[in-house]
């Protein structure tokens, strides 16, 4: 009986906690490590108020090497997730020319597992591991339920709690939260596409748009060393989402 009282108690007092909470920010290091290249690190904030969420640059990014790059956000409007309408905006150039994507939602293309045994403290909140794949990747995250909204970075959502840290299994993406603010006063969270006039594509028409660039840059730069039997060219689709048998 006790500890179902003190089971309550502490239930009560975690959704008590919750409801206090309006919106949230978390900033995120993302590091990127391509093949044979120094890892690239990111900056990104992410925004949530329970009803959408927004996933941006900040200014600069860092080269393992330390060398400071700063980060073009004049077309980037960041990752807009309306979790009402259940709509994923994005913006995915190809090739330094622009392209705009419109998803609907991926709530339901997670199917995570969860290791309620395996966990750890990040920014001083319990975290429960997860795993999932999601678009031909293999993810491990970290998500606290103290924390609401059921939300992440960039895309990654679905599990009872806010992912503070995730890395793809192959070790090229990772994630990881380094502050948090609760109920900050950046303003109400805004479509940022909403007054753009471009055409939007699916997931799956760019992935096919963007294999057939690859396969174009692929052959012009082959021709180019045309009659050099030593010399040959392969691209591949490096991207964290990849499209299979598509």
């Amino acid at each position: 009986m006790k500890q179902l009282i003190l089971l309550c108690f502490a239930l009560v007092f975690f959704v008590k906690i919750n409801a206090q909470i309006s919106s949230i920010e978390i900033e995120y290091r993302f590091n990127v490590t391509p093949p044979e290249e120094g890892t690239l690190t990111f900056f990104k904030i992410l925004k949530d108020d329970g009803k959408s969420s927004l996933f941006l640059d900040k200014d600069t990014a860092v080269l393992g090497s330390g060398i400071v790059i700063p980060v073009d956000k004049s077309k980037n409007f960041g990752l807009y997730i309306n979790k009402v309408a259940n709509k994923v905006y994005e913006y995915a150039p190809i090739y330094n020319k622009d392209f705009y994507i419109l998803d609907d939602s991926i709530t339901d293309k997670f199917n995570w597992t969860i290791h309620d045994t395996a966990q750890k403290i990040i920014l001083g909140y319990l975290c429960k591991m997860a795993t999932c794949e999601f678009r031909g990747r293999q993810y491990k995250a970290y998500y606290s339920e103290l924390l609401p909204f059921n939300t992440g970075p960039w895309k990654l959502t679905g599990l009872p709690g806010t992912i503070l840290e995730a890395l793809t299994l192959d070790g090229k993406y990772a994630f990881s939260a380094y502050k948090i603010i609760k109920n900050g006063n950046s303003g109400a969270i805004t479509n940022p596409y909403s007054h753009i006039k471009v055409k939007f594509l699916t997931f799956i028409e760019h992935k096919r748009l963007l294999k057939k660039k690859i396969y174009e840059y692929q052959q012009k730069m082959q021709s180019e060393v045309k009659g050099d039997d030593d010399v040959s060219y392969s691209f591949e689709d490096g991207s964290i989402e990849l499209l299979k048998g598509q």
